[in-house]
């Protein structure tokens, strides 16, 4: 009994110091107009692999369909990936990731590929 009690305290104490590192970030709208092209960046800093979730949407809160989504769930140490918005469109994105070692922005670009704008995700 005491066994499994010590068991229970120690998954416990695991599973909240895996949530203790998670992290929630956001960016701030950016209005666009055609023919610029907002993006969501998230890089991984960090020597492991990170789960992550990115959600874009629109001026009202409706999620955008992106025109490019490379975030899959799992991303690599010191990869980055994206999700582009179409052209136009107003949008911010949502990031929230198993580590603090992510950064994140969310960039606009001319019809050239060109940045022309920055902007970083801060903590929620």
């Amino acid at each position: 009994m005491k066994l499994v009690g010590t068991a229970s305290i120690v998954a416990l104490l695991l599973a909240s110091y895996g949530t203790a590192s998670a992290i929630a970030l956001a960016t701030p709208l950016v209005s666009t107009t055609a023919p610029h092209i907002p993006e969501c960046v998230v890089t991984n800093t960090s020597p492991s692999p990170v789960t992550l979730d990115v959600v874009v949407r629109d001026y009202y809160g409706v999620l955008v369909i992106p025109t490019f989504d490379d975030c899959a769930p799992d991303l690599a140490p010191q990869a980055s990936c994206s999700v582009t918005g179409p052209a136009g469109t107003d949008m911010s994105c949502s990031i929230t990731a198993s580590s603090s070692r992510i950064r994140a922005l969310i960039g606009v670009y001319d019809s050239s590929g060109t940045l022309i704008a920055a902007v970083p995700a801060t903590r929620k």
